[in-house]
């Protein structure tokens, strides 16, 4: 399938978020997860890759990396979020007991493992995100289940399996996965933890969500010396990272914020359909692709209250696509920096790239040779055996 591209007729101009978008992510829980996070033992800035030869190549002025791939200790931009709603349900349950809500100082020194040992928590999950959660239940003693769909591979199941978490495979897509997290849960007494939202499930989701914040605002402090980016393109899967991304860049740019690129598999092309009929499409059915981290029919609740009227276009890309920019980025091509790429981190420099080879969606996204361009590489390596074929490969 060639390459899609929709151009956002709802995009809004205004100064400041609407209504809708600031509920889905008020500013001050966004302040506070950036606060927490920051203070994490664990945490540290990704490093941010400016990549000149890729940047001729896509016909573009500048080009920076962000690389998630060195976001520790998971690899991948979701170590910000799972984890960080399950430490903030910690806390809510012992200043329900105690009746004072412990630091994360107190949480981290394990001072709360007896009061995590009674809390067991779930997801459904492509990857990155049930890792997360597994390595925040196994960090501050909690237990944890987490549910794959069909067509996660055996490594990507046991990268999460390494951190103790139950496995339960699915046999469905992952709107089916969630479908039996959401009922196992209130038939088990789990606690579920999901990165998307929907009608009488939104608290958890949105902690996920203002724990991504803190990437949007890691990206936008290390290009705070140079002149701002004209767009920034952001995998989206549920929504949820796209959305905080938005938020942040709204929030700290008004109406001259950069040009939001939202880029998903072209199997399953949830909001890039949503931003054409204006309101939210689900794609069903199987979705095999490669970039298995997008993976998702619908866009969470609140993400799509906010990617609405923030998006600029939606871009959906082919699977060879994604594994053109993994090679290019893991060979170091063009005289760059050698960058590992998993294929759904991949996929942001994929349809960069693709545009210069479609000159009418170029145009459609405004891009140009002054252009100046952010892509995140949400994850590296997660499956060994994939990357290392698609790398070797002509």
């Amino acid at each position: 399938m060639a390459m899609l591209a929709t151009r956002n007729m709802s995009l809004s101009a205004d100064c400041a978020p609407g209504p809708a978008a600031s509920a889905a992510m008020p500013l001050e829980g966004c302040r506070s997860a950036v606060q927490d996070l920051a203070s994490w033992p664990v945490y540290a800035p990704t490093r941010m890759v400016e990549a000149p030869g890729l940047a001729r190549l896509s016909g573009v002025a500048r080009l920076w990396i962000k690389d998630e791939g060195q976001r520790r200790p998971l690899s991948s931009f979701k170590a910000l979020g799972a984890a960080y709603a399950l430490g903030e349900h910690l806390r809510d349950e012992v200043a329900a007991r105690a009746g004072v809500r412990p630091g994360y100082d107190a949480i981290w020194a394990g001072k709360h493992r007896a009061d995590a040992a009674n809390i067991h928590v779930c997801a459904a999950s492509d990857g990155n995100h049930g890792r997360s959660l597994a390595w925040g239940a196994q960090s501050l003693g909690a237990r944890c289940t987490i549910y794959l769909p069909h067509g996660v591979s055996q490594a990507r199941a046991d990268a999460i399996a390494e951190f103790g978490a139950r496995i339960v495979p699915v046999d469905g897509n992952y709107e089916d996965a969630i479908a039996r997290v959401s009922a196992d849960s209130r038939r088990d007494g789990m606690i579920m933890l999901q990165d998307t939202s929907f009608p009488g499930y939104v608290a958890h989701c949105q902690r996920i969500m203002q724990g991504y914040t803190l990437l949007g605002e890691e990206i936008l402090d290390q290009l705070a010396e140079e002149e701002p980016p004209t767009h920034i393109f952001v995998q989206v899967g549920c929504g949820g990272l796209a959305a905080a991304i938005a938020m942040s860049a709204w929030r700290r740019h008004g109406a001259t914020r950069p040009r939001l690129i939202a880029v998903e598999p072209d199997v399953v092309d949830s909001l890039r359909r949503s931003l054409a009929s204006g309101e939210s499409e689900i794609v069903g059915g199987e979705h095999p692709t490669i970039m298995i981290g997008m993976a998702c029919g619908e866009i969470s609740m609140l993400a799509w209250d906010v990617l609405r009227t923030a998006t600029h276009s939606g871009v959906a890309i082919g699977d060879a696509a994604a594994a053109r920019a993994m090679r290019l980025a893991g060979r170091g091509a063009h005289g760059d920096p050698v960058i590992e790429m998993g294929e759904t981190g991949a996929a942001g420099l994929a349809a960069l790239i693709e545009a210069a080879d479609h000159p009418e969606i170029g145009a459609l996204l405004e891009l140009d040779r002054s252009s100046r361009v952010v892509v995140i590489n949400t994850e590296a390596a997660i499956d060994r055996i994939s990357y290392d074929r698609i790398l070797a490969a002509a």
